[in-house]
């Protein structure tokens, strides 16, 4: 499954309309149709949101936030980083989970 079909899951799998997820999150119906339908990026501003109101457990948001930021095309990042980063998925979201639990408390 695509990252925009995860995407869109979030919301309808909860019966959650377009314009129910504008109203709550704060951002436009045409702006999460567009990063749903794959034609704008997913941003961690989104992602951000999608967890304060509980579309996303932390370790999915982990996991979207890793590949949004993986995938980012303005982030200036070394291939070298990017391919480690990739070739490392889920010790990397390991990783991140632990250190925001350590963080959180």
């Amino acid at each position: 499954m695509m990252l925009k079909d995860k995407f869109r899951a979030l919301r309808t799998d909860k019966g959650v309309t377009l314009r129910q997820m504008s109203a709550m999150i704060g951002f436009s119906v045409a702006y999460i149709h567009d990063m749903e339908s794959g034609h704008r990026e997913i941003t961690p501003a989104i992602l951000d949101k999608y967890l304060e109101y509980n579309f996303l457990t932390k370790d999915q948001y982990s996991e979207m936030l890793y590949v949004v930021t993986v995938r980012d095309k303005h982030n200036k990042m070394p291939d070298a980083v990017r391919d480690y980063l990739t070739e490392n998925q889920a010790d990397v979201v390991a990783y991140i989970n632990k250190k925001g639990d350590a963080a959180n408390g």
